[in-house]
């Protein structure tokens, strides 16, 4: 009997390995393309291509970019996110390259901690070896059609703030820009903004339209794949009109609403995946084609919602414009002022349950739980606003909060303020400071979608949920319908996997006990959550799945837990290969 499992075992290891040989090409591998094949690549693309040099060479003194001037600018700018989105294959979490190339200090050890990281020196690492700057939708034809032809790993970065969807991967050509995805092609110089007064889907008069139509012209901007969401709302605030997109300048458009998109006006406007009007998109068969309503409706469907660099790669998108709106903004922080902790969570719990009347009166915005070293004792705060309401809205919206309060003085203190501004842009030109949290180390993060039942039904569980979901004792932890930790370098391994097993298995867990029935939000969902398919898109799954294998039945596009990513696996060495039938 020991034979024959011996015999069998052997035998299924052979038919695995012989199997597992479908992956896509890999630098070193008698496939990869030559030099003179890039070369002529390099001059269909108006001499685009580029050759990676990590930011962070410059600290290492045994690479040929040694400068150690350059390196203390790098090791300045590296915690900024616009450092990282504005170079074509730096991302804002370095973790998931495999921290291979981090900025050191003169002693050897990285800004994030690792004694060891000069030591091991400067390698690529995950990092694609090669980017295309994609100005035109040219540009990014070529390089999907080279990177079909070649059998390569293609992928998309504008910004890198989302780099789960965009790296992890070393065999990579980088492009242009397109959502929020990996090293190939590198849009963020795709700049243009085009106002449309009286938007119209141009549509013939016998089509049916299958999605939420506007029932008179729209105004309308399209933007090029790298705008930035500052870079459009200042635009739209030159001519008194709004556009729906994230909470930071920094993070891209196309990535962000295609993923979703919440931001400090989708409660007004709705989702970033709702203000997409059309796009023009490079499919993965190099066909350069408009998604809308009545064209190619299928892939416009996907395309609002279904994650970014899966479907094509964006290279134009319309969005809706709006009026712009008056502002009047509640600021609030509240900190633990008692060693009972219990009562603190309650009382957290209690103002939680009053967030679906605040919303339901048009409160919308965004709150933080932290705690030390973020800050000195656990503080709950954050900014809500209301728009285009009369005078004295918010007061009576947060009256009972505020009686909340009072009354809850031994247990915490707070600060509470309300002002206004005659338009949005001043709110948020008034908050947006520069982004300081990129390539912190490593990260964990796990989230929920919570509805009202989850925050009024029951307090005491919803309590319970909070405080562990906010333990004290953590590195850090945020909360806002998601929790974070993260972590230094130098922190051992076992250590960050015990981290993250307890964040997706035990916050992540208490988080879905509360709303087993809702999912996540794409862009910041667990890296690990259970069902992952499920919780993302329910039961449009299975359709998402078919229009991905309809415009791109070879995964010329691939991103971890992207749909159809079960298609295929990465290898330890970071090769991608295609998964058992």
């Amino acid at each position: 009997m020991g034979w024959s499992r011996r015999l069998f075992s052997l035998a299924f290891i052979y038919a695995t390995t012989s199997q597992v040989r479908e992956c896509k090409c890999a630098p070193g591998e008698s496939c990869w393309p030559s030099d003179s094949d890039w070369a002529a690549f390099n001059a269909t693309i108006d001499g685009r291509l580029l050759k990676t040099k990590l930011p962070a060479s410059v600290c290492y003194p045994e690479s040929a970019d040694y400068d150690a001037a350059a390196c203390e600018s790098v090791i300045e700018s590296w915690n900024i996110a616009a450092f990282h989105s504005s170079n074509p294959v730096s991302n804002f979490l370095p973790s998931w390259a495999n921290n291979s190339c981090n900025p050191i200090y003169g002693d050897g050890t990285s800004t994030a901690g690792d004694t060891l990281a000069g030591s091991r020196g400067c390698t690529l690492g995950k990092y694609p070896p090669y980017s295309v700057n994609a100005t035109t939708a040219e540009h990014v034809q070529a390089a999907v059609r080279f990177a079909r032809d070649k059998n390569l790993r293609l992928n998309v970065k504008n910004t890198g703030h989302n780099p789960k969807r965009v790296f992890g991967i070393p065999a990579s050509l980088s492009a242009a820009r397109l959502t929020i995805t990996s090293g190939v092609i590198w849009t963020h110089n795709m700049k243009s903004i085009q106002y449309i007064d009286n938007f119209e889907p141009a549509c013939t008069a016998n089509t049916t339209i299958m999605y939420s139509s506007p029932s008179k012209s729209q105004k309308a901007f399209t933007v090029g794949a790298g705008i930035q969401d500052g870079e459009i709302y200042y635009a739209a605030a030159k001519l008194n009109l709004a556009v729906v997109g994230g909470g930071n300048s920094d993070v891209g458009l196309a990535g962000w609403s295609t993923g979703g998109g919440h931001g400090w006006l989708t409660s007004e406007f709705g989702m970033g995946a709702d203000s997409i009007l059309q796009a023009e998109v490079v499919l993965p068969s190099g066909d350069i084609v408009m998604a809308k309503e009545c064209q190619y409706s299928d892939l416009f469907w996907a395309l609002r919602g279904g994650g970014g660099g899966t479907f094509g790669v964006i290279t134009k998108l319309t969005v809706k414009a709006h009026p712009m709106l008056q502002t009047t903004t509640w600021t609030f922080s509240v900190t633990k002022a008692t060693d009972d902790t219990s009562a603190w969570w309650m009382l957290l719990a209690r103002i939680h349950a009053e967030l679906p009347a605040l919303k339901a009166g048009g409160r919308q915005g965004y709150y933080s739980i932290t705690g030390p070293p973020a800050s000195s004792v656990l503080t709950f705060g954050g900014r809500f606003n209301v728009y285009n309401k009369p005078n004295g809205t918010i007061e009576l919206l947060i009256k009972h909060v505020l009686s909340l309060l009072d009354e809850a003085s031994d247990t915490a203190a707070y600060s509470s303020s309300i002002t206004w501004t005659a338009t949005w842009i001043e709110f948020f030109d008034a908050i947006d400071v520069e982004d300081y949290g990129a390539a912190p180390g490593g990260a964990a993060t796990t989230s929920r979608l919570l509805p009202a039942a989850s925050l009024t039904q029951d307090l005491e569980y919803l309590a319970e949920v909070l405080e562990l979901v906010s333990a004290e004792d953590d590195p850090r932890v945020v909360v806002h319908m998601n929790a974070a930790e993260i972590w230094k370098d130098s922190t051992p391994y076992t250590q960050t996997w015990i981290t993250t097993d307890l964040m997706t298995n035990v916050r992540g867990a208490a988080l879905r006990s509360l709303a087993p029935d809702t999912g996540v939000y794409y862009n910041e969902a667990d890296d690990f959550e259970p069902e992952w398919q499920k919780s993302t898109w329910g039961e449009n799954y299975q359709r998402l799945k078919a229009i991905k294998s309809k415009y791109d039945p070879s995964h010329l596009q691939w991103c971890r837990r992207c749909v159809g990513s079960e298609s295929w696996f990465e290898l330890e060495d970071g090769r991608l290969c295609r998964a058992f039938r």
